[in-house]
């Protein structure tokens, strides 16, 4: 650990408003960050060349910044206006790094890309780099903490229904068609940075005062307040810039979600899940993730057990090649276990009493 520089993580299960504070950060003169999850430390080892570093990373989303054309980082980002960026300087300052055989950890590249972002965006050095790392932080945490002495994590929570509504309305606008399946992915897919790991990873650090428990509800509802809150936690002096969001000092471009422009944040994601979930989407959900969701204050009702929630499935909601069944499976083995030994039980009994 060799890397003194104050760094922050945005982190949080998918769709929890990561990508928003990110935006809201953007503006602050001691902040710097690309508009971009380029999740450095899920693709690279700790230790390699400036040359390899630069690489790994313009196969993954920073090549947005290099390209003349509008920035598009659709899926995590929306669409980022590059424009305030010097991207000419940028892309020979990288063809530079790209001839550099110096052997670095990874720490220490992050400064040196970011240096170098600044550079040809504002100028001058920032006292402080946020890294959007989304759900992967949560995978890469301890190789995160081994890199920086002087770390901070900002972790969002949103109300589970909200985000899962925030990826049907994306499937619906994009094919017009929804698969039932999405939802078991929602639940069980990404089985290391999922709602479930992250509620344990929260109670594990509720005293951890290197980490910023954040709510979305509370951000967008109270943002004047939340963002002091954040400037206290990061030791920084509270602007007026946190309140409105931008990437690259631009309007932000929208999210994921929406892919709109966004210059004010607004509440209207709030509740969404009352217009467009079914009973049985809340009734799996509720089930499901309802420790993270006591844990975070959000209202749930717990109406069915295992039983009732095996006859509610119906076949378009079975899992997808890319979900490991077992993950599905699992609870009911134990009932299915149970039962086996019912039948075996009474069979040898049955039997015993013939003879």
């Amino acid at each position: 650990m060799n890397n003194t520089r104050e760094i922050v993580v945005i982190m949080g299960p998918g769709r929890t408003g990561t990508t928003l504070m990110s935006a809201l950060l953007d503006g602050h003169n001691d902040l710097t960050g690309m508009p971009l999850e380029i999740k450095f430390f899920s693709r690279a080892k700790d230790n390699d060349t400036i040359s390899n570093f630069t690489h790994i990373f313009l196969d993954s989303k920073m090549k947005f910044v290099t390209t003349s054309n509008e920035g598009i980082d659709v899926f995590n980002s929306g669409r980022i206006d590059f424009s305030r960026v010097d991207r000419e300087k940028f892309s020979n300052e990288i063809n530079l790094l790209l001839l550099n055989n110096k052997i670095v950890s990874l720490g220490r590249y992050i400064e040196i890309i970011h240096d170098l972002y600044e550079s040809c965006f504002r100028g001058g050095v920032r006292k402080i780099i946020f890294l959007k790392e989304g759900n992967q932080a949560l995978t890469t945490y301890n190789r995160i903490v081994s890199h920086f002495s002087n770390v901070k994590f900002i972790v969002l929570s949103r109300n589970p229904k909200d985000c899962f509504t925030s990826r049907k309305l994306s499937e619906l606008s994009e094919s017009l068609t929804f698969s039932g399946s999405s939802l078991l992915e929602f639940l069980f897919a990404n089985k290391k940075s999922s709602f479930i790991q992250f509620t344990k990873f929260q109670l594990l650090n509720l005293e951890n005062n290197k980490i910023f428990f954040i709510r979305y509800e509370d951000l967008v509802l109270n943002l004047e307040k939340s963002m002091e809150n954040i400037c206290e936690f990061l030791n920084i002096d509270y602007s007026d810039s946190l309140l409105m969001p931008t990437t690259a000092g631009a309007h932000w471009g929208g999210n994921s979600s929406s892919n709109l422009a966004q210059h004010v944040v607004t509440s209207d994601s709030i509740n969404n899940y009352l217009k467009h979930l079914t009973d049985n989407e809340v009734t799996f959900i509720d089930y499901y993730l309802s420790k993270y969701q006591a844990l975070n204050k959000y209202n749930f009702i717990l109406t069915a057990n295992k039983l009732h929630l095996l006859a509610k499935l119906s076949p378009h909601m079975f899992p997808k090649i890319s979900l490991d069944y077992k993950d599905f499976v699992r609870p009911y083995l134990r009932i299915i276990r149970w039962l086996k030994n019912c039948i075996v039980l009474s069979y040898m009994a049955m039997v015993k009493k013939r003879l």
